[in-house]
């Protein structure tokens, strides 16, 4: 691995950055766990319960946590960057279909069902690259990429929440504005991602 260059670097300093790249892309990933902040005003824009607003994120999770099994299989034959990139693209596209939402149903579908499942297949990208880059220290390197997950609620609630008080954004064009910025983000980050050499 030393005789490697990573990021234009020895690989023994350029794999850290595999690791800022995935914590980067896990503040993306994990901005599900804001959306406490749009369940109000959905609960207004279309006159549901909290209960029905709250589906799109339940349904989240749960396909989130069904597709993670597949994300293995996916890095495995297709390599990160390709997965990556094919998760990318359909994790902006569900949230900027979720803007377009005209009922809870659709949003439901396009956030939950497409957003979770795509989440759940990009989620093991960056996470595998950092443990194949740190045999040496792989707990650590794993436990700083998925830090970014456990940020993202934090970093992300006060701006959603900002944007969607915006007179001129409010909540469907916040699904709308955070899906372009993930989408350019997330791809973005992925063309970064590769595994070591053998």
């Amino acid at each position: 691995m030393s005789e490697e260059k990573v990021f234009g670097m020895r690989a023994e300093a350029g794999r850290w950055i595999f690791v800022l790249v995935g914590l980067l892309m896990n503040v993306c990933l994990g901005a599900v766990y804001a959306f406490s902040v749009f369940r109000k005003p959905l609960e207004g824009l279309w006159g549901v319960s909290a209960t029905q607003a709250g589906l799109p994120f339940m349904v989240f999770l749960a396909m989130f946590a069904a597709f993670m099994a597949l994300a293995g299989g996916l890095v495995t034959s297709w390599g990160p960057r390709k997965t990556s990139l094919l998760g990318a693209v359909l994790v902006g596209a569900g949230w900027i279909l979720a803007g377009f939402a005209p009922n809870i149903l659709w949003l439901t579908i396009f956030y939950g069902v497409i957003g979770g499942s795509v989440v759940g297949i990009l989620y093991g990208c960056p996470i595998a690259v950092a443990a194949k880059w740190f045999p040496d220290k792989k707990g650590l390197a794993v436990g700083l990429t998925l830090a970014g997950f456990g940020l993202s609620a934090l970093l992300m609630a006060p701006w959603m929440t900002s944007t969607i008080a915006s007179e001129s954004v409010g909540v469907a064009k916040t699904f709308m504005y955070f899906g372009v910025a993930f989408l350019a983000v997330l791809v973005t980050l992925s063309f970064g991602l590769r595994n070591p050499k053998p």
